[in-house]
């Protein structure tokens, strides 16, 4: 969080943790 304040009030920042190719877990969107 320490960049946070950096980037522009528009800007999207993206992260995908995959822990098992082809499991059957569910998204998790999350909107700061």
């Amino acid at each position: 969080m320490d960049a946070y304040p950096y980037f522009p009030g528009d800007t999207v920042h993206v992260a995908v943790v995959d822990p098992g190719v082809g499991s059957d877990r569910r998204a998790v969107a999350l909107e700061l």
